[in-house]
């Protein structure tokens, strides 16, 4: 294509995609509101919790991170222990329910 065919399609499509989004309600989109089914609601308590849980989280995994081991024996045994750690700490948590959704 040459510059003069591709600015003509970008121009189209540009138009294109301004059409479907003039013609767009200016309403907040149904699948990005709350859902209390999807994500129940919160207390102040269970969030602290959850916000502490995912500090400890981190820390750990922060450390472990520092402590890669350099041979490749090692280092194997060293990501299963880091993906065992991530699979429990989604099979703990309250907020996003990651495991529950990923079955």
């Amino acid at each position: 294509m040459t510059r003069e065919e591709i600015a003509v399609a970008k121009k189209e499509i540009t138009e294109e995609i301004r059409a479907v989004w003039d013609n767009c309600p200016e309403s907040f989109p149904l699948f990005l509101q709350e859902d209390p089914a999807l994500f129940p609601v919160m207390d102040a308590r269970q969030k602290k919790e959850n916000e502490v849980q995912v500090q400890e989280f981190s820390q750990r995994m922060q450390k472990k991170f520092r402590q890669k081991p350099a041979d490749e024996e090692r280092q194997t045994v060293w990501e299963k222990s880091l993906e065992q750690d991530f699979m429990e700490f989604l099979g703990q948590e309250r907020i996003i329910c990651a495991a529950e959704t990923m079955g």
